[in-house]
């Protein structure tokens, strides 16, 4: 490899260096990614916090109460893996290849809630603290046609 060639290769290097923290920081703040993944230098700032995630069955209204007995035992090992990509992915990685394993492996639950429970640190308290998000799913149509035509 020639002089002029290493120095080009020094330099993108370089540019990289410089240039991902500020990207992966970025990321991190847009969209709750994992400060330790993705060849982050924030990691060192930020204690490791996990998430965790928990599906019930709902019944379709807005004051419905989750039923977090209600999922099949089969599905606790999708769950787990979802939560292991979910921590590192953040709010690019949604639920709702969870909830379409959950509805087949279960079509006669009225409706699925998926809740993303993620530790934070909150700046103004210095207290580590928990944000919830949740994601409501309707059974997918063709269920539903499914489940009227077995009741008959």
């Amino acid at each position: 490899m020639s002089s002029r060639n290493r120095q080009r290769l020094a330099l993108v290097a370089l540019a990289f260096l410089v240039a991902w923290p500020p990207v992966q920081h970025a990321f991190v703040r847009s969209f709750d990614m994992d400060p330790w993944a993705f060849f982050g230098f924030a990691m060192y700032s930020s204690p490791n916090l996990r998430l965790n995630v928990r599906a019930a069955s709902i019944e379709p209204g807005p004051d419905s109460v989750p039923d977090w007995n209600a999922i099949p035992a089969g599905v606790r090992d999708e769950v787990h893996a979802f939560a292991l990509r979910r921590s590192r992915f953040g709010e690019l990685l949604p639920p709702d290849a969870l909830a379409e394993a959950i509805f087949a492996s279960a079509p006669e639950l009225p409706g699925v809630v998926v809740r993303v429970r993620r530790w934070v640190l909150e700046r103004e308290s210095a207290r580590i603290a928990f944000r919830d998000r949740d994601y409501r799913y309707a059974p997918p149509a063709d269920s539903q046609t499914e489940n009227s035509a077995d009741r008959r």
